[in-house]
């Protein structure tokens, strides 16, 4: 199996990823095998191992559980991978680990939340523009890993709170709210609700780092108001943003922020699509629960 853990087939790479992760549950000795391979200089290796994290930690307790607390750490260190496909795969490890196995990476946390953070920005290097005919293409490699940090971020807030710096989280939500991608908005979005029913204190406080994003997100306006699809995409982002904007008002501090204030004075005298703003804001916050 290791000798395919690079093969050129994707799919190949899949299927050994998962053999071996269900090869651990099996044998717990193959796992110093596999924290070799983190260090492989061949980034499909990397991958692979990595990936097959999420085969080898059963949703319940198993005798691996033990070895997997002391030989894990390699596999976390790979969120900082070089490569962007090894960083993916690790994040997403992560993400199960923090999902189904939280008690495993706990101690892990302090060394791996700044990398963490940091897989969270746009990395402009990974940006390609692609002519396909007469049309122009902009795709970002680095999106499917960024997701997959957005992801971690969200479900640390269940399963790890009281082993969080909160106030780390502003940065990272700030620039995710302010991002195109309607993936990232949404587990920003998610990441937000939940901040303001467990630490509404840190958004009070990270308020005017916020409010920029929310502010132009609010009042966005389609590229293109001739295509029903442009209308009703970003219909559903400025929602987002007026959900988010919602919750936010349910706090007691926010009001006497200056920059709140202008906030809401610009969404009740904007219009979308030709209609006041302020209608779509207040069918929002009637179906906030």
């Amino acid at each position: 199996m290791f000798k395919h853990t690079d093969h050129k087939e994707e799919g190949t790479r899949v299927v050994v990823a998962e053999s071996l992760g269900k090869l651990v549950i099996n044998n717990p000795k193959v796992i110093d095998s596999l924290a070799e391979k983190t260090g492989d200089k061949n980034p499909a290796t990397r991958a692979t191992v990595v990936a097959c994290l999420r085969a080898a930690l059963p949703d319940k307790a198993h005798p691996v559980d033990a070895v997997w607390s002391k030989k894990i750490g390699p596999f976390l260190t790979l969120i900082g991978d070089s490569e962007v496909s090894v960083r993916k795969e690790a994040l997403l490890s992560l993400d199960l680990a923090a999902r189904v196995k939280p008690r495993l990476i706990r101690s892990h946390l302090p060394k791996t939340l700044p990398v963490l953070y940091q897989q969270t920005n746009i990395i402009k290097e990974l940006i390609e523009e692609k002519v396909i005919g007469i049309f122009k293409v902009i795709v970002d490699h680095g999106l499917g890993a960024r997701q997959a940090a957005f992801g971690v971020l969200n479900t640390l807030l269940d399963t790890c709170f009281d082993a969080l710096d909160l106030t780390a989280f502003i940065d990272p939500l700030a620039n995710g709210l302010a991002e195109e991608d309607p993936d990232v908005r949404l587990l920003c979005g998610l990441i937000l609700v939940k901040l303001v029913k467990k630490a509404p204190n840190v958004l009070v406080a990270g308020l005017e780092k916020l409010i920029p994003s929310l502010k132009k997100g609010a009042l966005l306006q389609p590229k293109d108001a001739k295509f029903n699809v442009e209308i009703e995409a970003n219909l559903v982002a400025v929602t987002g943003y007026l959900r988010c904007i919602g919750y936010l008002s349910r706090l007691p501090d926010t009001a006497a922020s200056p920059a709140w204030k202008d906030l809401i004075t610009s969404i009740s005298t904007a219009k979308l699509m030709e209609k006041p703003l302020q209608e779509t804001y207040e069918k929002v916050l009637k179906s906030l629960d």
